[in-house]
């Protein structure tokens, strides 16, 4: 689940303007991972891979 995450957030932040310092790149991080946790599907998303699937 940890890649899945981390690449979604790569693919968010690369659409966005650069960071010119370390607090505006922290700002565009929490504000990305903020986004997708108010989007139901892509939470769910994550926890569909096969990597992350539980036994049951």
């Amino acid at each position: 689940m940890a890649l899945e995450v981390t690449l979604t957030l790569k693919s968010r932040l690369g659409q966005l303007p650069a960071a010119r310092n370390e607090r505006d790149l922290q700002k565009q991080i929490i504000g990305q991972m903020r986004s997708c946790q108010r989007q139901p599907e892509q939470v769910r998303a994550f926890f569909n891979s096969n990597s992350t699937r539980y036994a049951a």
